[in-house]
């Protein structure tokens, strides 16, 4: 171990100095790379947890967007209700409308006790035939008298 490997600037470099220094090279290259894994191992946990807070907060998004939409279907279906009825009861409503005009109804000669009086069947008759919603010439065919 004591034989010269080297003559560097009149130093002689025996073999033990030479694998003294490659055995330090070797250690700094090894505590480097260690460091070198630990800091891409940290990294690689702090990108994992702020991956999994994007996470929980799209997590959080989608579960206030779902009960949002499932609060709007309820609401439409309502809605739906809503004017369904509304309007079976504008039908009934246009429909009583018309009996009443074509003297059909209840009040205008349709069975009752005002269909026996002439002031009441006269007025289903001015109603249906001079009412200024209902000018005679809109009036269809059969309920012109």
């Amino acid at each position: 171990m004591q034989d010269v490997v080297l003559i560097i600037g009149g130093r002689a470099i025996t073999l033990a100095e030479v694998l003294a220094g490659a055995g330090a090279l070797a250690g700094l290259l090894l505590v480097g790379l260690l460091m070198i894994a630990m800091r891409a191992r940290r990294e690689q946990a702090e990108a994992q947890a702020i991956a999994a807070e994007r996470q929980r907060e799209l997590d959080d998004k989608l579960e206030a967007m779902t009960r949002l939409h499932a609060e709007m279907t309820g609401r439409m279906q309502t809605m739906a209700e809503v004017f369904g009825s509304r309007q079976a009861e504008l039908t009934r409503a246009i429909g009583d409308r018309f009996d009443s005009l074509r003297g059909t109804g209840a009040g205008c000669g349709g069975g009752g006790a005002a269909a026996t009086s002439a002031p009441s069947t006269t007025m289903c008759a001015d109603a249906s035939n001079t009412s200024a919603h209902w000018p005679q010439r809109t009036h269809p065919p059969e309920m012109r008298s």
